[in-house]
């Protein structure tokens, strides 16, 4: 059955790709690429410390981050996992270390409650952060703590162009004015685009699983509100991923993009044959190297 999926693991379009599945999403650590290359370039910081949710698009999310930082002469100086279900993150920050950055890569309510503890116990270090750190749906529950948070995300509510304010519109005339509208929201309308643009490459015909799934992974969108999109030889959409600082605007924490990185790859810039000979990202992968 042809599928788009919207998952994380990066091995879904890699080393387990299945010819039927195509991811329109992003991988897990599609937005880490490029946050440890503004991390290394724009803020000229090299010595990471990180914190992760104890599961698999945690540590997806640090490997892609930590590839990249050291790559360039950067390092991660310490690794820190929790479990998913973590109240009190005190013991966690008591163990960061000296270092330029942290990088948090928490998901659902965790990276809200990480960063205000962090903040209140008086770490100093800038927060750097994945896609689910301060997605648009949840940047409005942080507080001032979350100021200066610098987080990359395949979707930004402040896109200037056409179609997205037209989709944030049509969001806000369906579900109301008080709608949250993030990445998740955004990659499912795309969706959407996709399926009508394969459709049209064959007629309105899907009877025809191959035929169709060829149809799907040809397509190459110029205008999504998420930005262009295209697919890659193993089924993997090649997006823009925006980075975004979260700010205070009037009573509420919002973000600003601050730099586009077009036509991300699931492989970042690294040649597929020689990434995919390599294991999949996990906790002990990359190594650390002190």
């Amino acid at each position: 059955m042809p599928t788009l999926a919207f998952a994380g693991a990066e091995d879904v379009t890699q080393r387990k790709a299945n010819a039927y599945l195509t991811r329109t999403s992003y991988t897990s650590a599609q937005c880490l690429y490029p946050l440890a290359d503004y991390v290394l370039n724009e803020m000229k910081l090299k010595r990471a410390a990180s914190m992760g949710d104890d599961f698999a698009f945690g540590y997806e999310q640090i490997g892609g981050f930590q590839r990249v930082l050291e790559e360039h002469g950067g390092q991660i100086v310490k690794k820190l996992w929790s479990p998913l279900n973590t109240a009190d993150y005190a013991p966690y920050v008591a163990q960061i270390p000296e270092c330029d950055v942290v990088c948090e890569v928490l998901a659902g309510s965790n990276p809200l409650k990480f960063t205000k503890q962090a903040r209140g116990l008086g770490m100093k270090q800038p927060l750097v952060g994945g896609s689910t750190v301060a997605d648009d749906t949840i940047i409005g529950a942080h507080d001032e703590s979350a100021a200066g948070l610098i987080n990359t995300n395949p979707y930004s509510l402040d896109i200037p162009s056409e179609v997205n304010k037209r989709f944030i519109a049509a969001m806000k005339k369906n579900y109301g004015d008080d709608v949250r509208i993030g990445h998740y929201a955004a990659c499912f309308y795309a969706n959407g685009q996709i399926i009508e643009a394969a459709l049209a490459k064959t007629g309105g015909k899907s009877d025809n699983a191959d035929e169709f799934v060829k149809a799907i992974r040809s397509v190459t969108l110029a205008e999504t509100p998420r930005g262009p999109l295209s697919f890659d030889s193993y089924g993997n959409a090649v997006i823009d991923v925006y980075v975004r600082r979260a700010e205070k605007q009037g009573d509420k924490m919002v973000n600003k993009t601050i730099k586009t990185y077009n036509k991300v790859s699931q492989f970042w810039t690294m040649d597929p044959a020689k990434f995919l000979a390599e294991p999949v990202f996990s906790r002990d992968f990359p190594p650390m190297k002190s």
